[in-house]
């Protein structure tokens, strides 16, 4: 049996009144209300690197010093000093981009590939896993 006129105007303007009562404070509040951003990660950052060990190679680490510098948006200019097989030093630099709490940058290596580095942040430390030329590995760093 089909409503009848009354109960269809009925309807719709409870739907109207509750749109008007709920929904729009709600959409009101959403696009007010501040963004949370991630912390700024720029400063001094001091660490380690580890690998996964894979059947090529043994397991290996080092020492891992990151300086991050904001460029606004989000973006940051990295410079990475570390060692590697204890006495090997290295340093390079790469652009670093912060996706909330991750920071995430990539580096070409040449014939070796890409070098990828993905990092979460959280209570002062940074953590997370880097791969390239097949290997893999942790980084674990602290604000200095």
């Amino acid at each position: 049996m089909p409503e009848s006129p009354k109960s269809v105007s009925a309807s719709r303007s409870q739907v109207t009144m509750i749109i008007k009562r709920v929904w729009y404070p709600l959409l009101v509040i959403a696009l007010l209300a501040p963004s949370v951003d991630a912390a700024d990660a720029s400063g001094r950052w001091k660490g380690t690197w580890d690998t996964n060990g894979s059947t090529r190679r043994s397991s290996h680490h080092g020492t891992l010093r990151v300086r991050l510098k904001s460029e606004g948006n989000g973006t940051y200019r990295g410079l990475f000093a570390g060692r590697f097989a204890v006495v090997i030093p290295y340093v390079y630099r790469a652009k670093v981009y912060q996706h909330g709490n991750r920071l995430i940058s990539t580096k070409r290596l040449g014939p070796l590939g890409e070098y990828r580095m993905v990092l979460t942040q959280q209570s002062g430390q940074l953590g997370g896993y880097w791969t390239a030329a097949g290997e893999s590995g942790t980084i674990r760093l602290r604000r200095r």
